[in-house]
């Protein structure tokens, strides 16, 4: 069964040494992935961003309702992980996980059913299908564990055929999205897709929100590769200051289908230890394939167990189950009301004379709602 996919870099050291390494080559497949580590705190930089690190360190506790545990990790052995559920049915899965000592959070997702589904309503071409699958994947992991009601939208505004691709998660484990040109394709000499390419240079814009903020949470950074993955991994590290490690992958049957989708999302949180960095890149760099494993029918569990092997997890990890987010029908349907009531009693009239119905398609969920000259009379009568 063919497959399409494109070749990516490897994560770049998280050590404390990594300005004097050389990053390392690994063929990740379809898999695009950064590590990135934040600067060290010292009196060298400023008060501000030494005071958001220790923020960061007393709220962590509170955030995931813990205690620290006094016992120190068994060198050389791999605590076992308990999986929430199973997903060995085929259902999508998601895992928030702990590791031994508090030091790192894992997600770890299988999005296969998700991607799949978002792929047959904007029916993509290759590399936009690609492209849009790592969005999907990246953003969920990013949005997903938060506060109740909080969303993430990500932005990537390319010089490329791909145009436009805005994604959308929430916090239970809902993601949608959409692009500007599905058609887009580009294909590298050995015949893989090329995501870059297609994604070109520009920027990316994190939102962040929730109800009761005053504000929403916003940043801008450059596309800094346009492997999708890297871009967001930049994006944590350069915007919100999270040393992490965020893998995103997807591959296609040759109908194009997705054969399988998924990816992890590492965070290294404050007084993280060199030791449990080394071990932690070294696990990244004997990782295989994300849909490699995912295809073979390994489990977020066993993921999970590979990259936090020789640290150890906390038992009774988080987990959801992620899915495609179609718009209510009841909202999309107010919605669209109110956009026809907004073109006015001369604009719905041409368009009533021509067409006899007013169709509206919403760009997410590709749903296409049909007003007919009496609702649309009635809309307008409504917005008098």
């Amino acid at each position: 069964m063919a497959r399409v996919c494109n070749t990516a870099t490897a994560p770049q050291a998280l050590s404390r040494s990594f300005a004097q390494r050389s990053v390392s080559k690994l063929s990740a497949g379809e898999v695009g992935m950064k590590f990135c580590r934040q600067r060290e705190i010292s009196s060298a930089l400023n008060p501000g961003f030494a005071q958001h690190h220790r923020l960061r360190t007393s709220k962590f506790w509170d955030l995931f309702n813990l205690q620290r545990r006094d016992s120190r990790r068994c060198c050389g052995h791999t605590c076992s992980i308990v999986a929430a559920s199973s997903n060995s049915t085929g259902a999508d899965l998601m895992l928030r996980t702990i590791s031994d000592m508090g030091e790192l959070t894992v997600v770890t997702v299988n999005a296969t059913n998700l991607v799949n589904e978002a792929l047959r309503r904007h029916k993509c071409a290759p590399a936009a299908a690609v492209a849009l699958g790592r969005g999907l994947v990246g953003t969920l992991m990013i949005g997903a564990f938060k506060k109740d009601g909080e969303t993430t939208q990500a932005v990537f505004k390319g010089s490329g055929e791909l145009g436009q691709m805005m994604i959308i998660a929430n916090s239970e484990g809902t993601v949608k999205g959409l692009v500007t040109n599905p058609n887009a394709q580009s294909v590298k000499s050995d015949g893989a897709v090329d995501v870059p390419s297609v994604v070109g240079q520009g920027t990316l814009s994190v939102v962040r929100s929730h109800p009761f903020w005053k504000e929403p949470y916003s940043g801008v950074v450059p596309i800094a590769t346009g492997e999708i993955a890297e871009d967001l991994a930049q994006y944590l590290l350069n915007s919100e200051q999270q040393q992490c490690a965020l893998a995103a992958g997807v591959s296609l049957n040759g109908d194009g289908t997705v054969a399988a989708a998924g990816g992890f999302l590492i965070r290294a949180l404050p007084l993280v230890s060199d030791e449990t960095i080394e071990l932690l890149e070294r696990n990244i760099r004997e990782l295989p394939s994300i849909t490699g494993m995912l295809a073979e029918g390994r489990t977020c569990s066993d993921i999970t167990d590979m990259l936090l092997r020789d640290i150890g997890a906390s038992p009774g990890p988080d987990s959801l189950e992620p899915s495609y987010g179609p718009c209510d029908m009841e909202d999309l349907r107010q919605r669209m009301r109110r956009a026809v009531a907004a073109l006015g009693e001369s604009e719905t009239g041409r368009i009533l004379d021509e067409q006899g119905e007013i169709e509206i398609t919403c760009d997410f969920c590709k749903e296409t709602v049909v007003f007919s000259r009496e609702d649309v009379m009635g809309m307008l009568e409504e917005a008098r």
